[in-house]
């Protein structure tokens, strides 16, 4: 055996060896022995050493690997572990690949079961990197012989997951995906798997643990990967427009300025000169056309129509009250006259529709320069003088308040 006390030499081809023995070791005179270590494929044999440094050592061993060359780089582990690799070696040893699946006990089968190992594994702080290599040839399915090939790297299985989320749960992999929920859960709640964002209601229940609002960056990212096509008419530009005011909208919202917003902004510079071109080219002859059902005014003097026609129902319901507003306000009658005309009802219209404006205006006024909690205290100091009468000033300004902030969710409901 190596004495772990005394000197030992690494030494990897015959030069090496024969300066040392020569120079150094040969001229040592009482106990000061070394241990030589010749790494090199040239000396196989005892023979294969110069004949002197044969005959004059103490002793020539020769140490083999004890497993086939593509297993050795998985002797990074433990002693248990390296002898169960030696015996596994001995049962297979035409077959690597599953000598170091029984070593390292790696099952395989169905993407659930692999992907569970790939988890084990990556949760396992000795294992080798080499032991990847092997896996390559033993997993089954495409996932994990994929990121086998990556050298343990979840990037492919990562892929797979955003890809599966995004188009809501469905695709070629949908059954597979979904067939694997309990590993795929176990990747996401241990911080192997990251959440991706998911469009659509397809995904399974048990997926929203890996599905999260997508970021400003992402939304932007997605908005520049579905920019139409290059406009060729007044149509087309209108349609980019929207697309553009969509970008914009998202840019807006980002709080600093980033790479992806900066090829937004080199995609409007495109569409700029492309713009300036085409209304060179063809907006004389654009302006004379005639607007045509649902299209968009391509002139001033076109506006008044397109919103005419673009009047919704409820500024219809608003006109044909008023309507019969100054009806009847004509038909109540009441001084002072006007030309035979009693007028006197059209006065108090409007007085009343100039009250309710000025009502209007000034609750717009203090929503936009007043904060919903300085409303609420507002209110509550100057009831408090009802306090007093033991009237409830703090509930009363509280339920305000709550009013107020109902307002815009009850506004979306009649919408829908």
């Amino acid at each position: 055996s190596i004495d772990s006390s005394g000197e030992t030499v690494q030494v990897s081809d015959w030069l090496e060896i024969r300066r040392f023995w020569d120079l150094d070791l040969r001229r040592r005179s009482g106990n000061r022995s070394a241990v030589v270590l010749v790494t090199s494929t040239d000396f196989q044999l005892p023979t294969d050493l110069p004949w002197d440094i044969q005959n004059g050592a103490n002793a020539v061993t020769r140490i083999r690997w004890p497993v086939p060359e593509p297993l050795r780089g998985l002797f990074k582990v433990s002693f248990a572990q390296a002898d169960r690799l030696v015996d596994a070696a001995a049962s297979h040893n035409v077959l690597p690949t599953v000598a170091a699946a029984e070593a390292f006990e790696i099952k395989r089968g169905d993407l659930d079961t692999e992907l569970a190992e790939i988890a084990r594994l990556h949760l396992t702080a000795d294992i080798p990197a080499e032991l990847w290599e092997q896996m390559t040839s033993w997993f089954t399915t495409p996932i994990a012989q994929a990121v086998a090939e990556a050298n343990g790297e979840l990037t492919p299985l990562q892929t797979t997951w955003n890809d599966w989320l995004a188009s809501g749960g469905q695709g070629p992999r949908a059954t597979e995906m979904e067939s694997a929920a309990g590993s795929l859960i176990s990747l996401l709640t241990n911080g192997l798997l990251q959440p991706a964002p998911s469009s659509g209601d397809g995904c399974p229940a048990w997926a929203l643990i890996g599905v999260r609002e997508p970021d400003q960056q992402e939304v932007l990212r997605e908005l520049l990967e579905r920019r139409p096509e290059d406009p060729e008419n007044f149509d087309g530009w209108v349609e980019n427009a929207s697309w553009w005011g969509q970008v914009r909208f998202t840019i807006a919202r980002t709080p600093a300025s980033t790479p992806v917003a900066g090829d937004a902004w080199q995609v409007w510079e495109e569409l700029d000169r492309s713009f300036i071109q085409w209304l060179r080219g063809q907006y004389g002859t654009t302006l004379l056309s005639a607007v045509g059902a649902g299209t968009y005014p391509k002139g001033v003097h076109q506006i008044a129509k397109f919103l005419a026609r673009r009047v919704d129902a409820g500024t219809r319901v608003l006109l044909v009250v008023l309507s019969f507003s100054l009806m009847f306000s004509l038909l109540s009658g009441g001084d002072p006259s006007v030309g035979g005309i009693q007028v006197g009802g059209l006065i108090e219209l409007a007085q009343f529709l100039a009250l309710g404006f000025l009502l209007v205006a000034l609750a717009a006024l203090l929503v936009w320069t007043t904060s919903l909690t300085d409303i609420g205290l507002g209110l509550t100091r100057l009831l408090a003088p009802l306090r007093i009468l033991r009237f409830p000033v703090d509930d009363l300004g509280t339920t305000i308040v709550l009013a107020i902030r109902s307002l815009p969710a009850v506004r979306s409901e009649l919408t829908v």
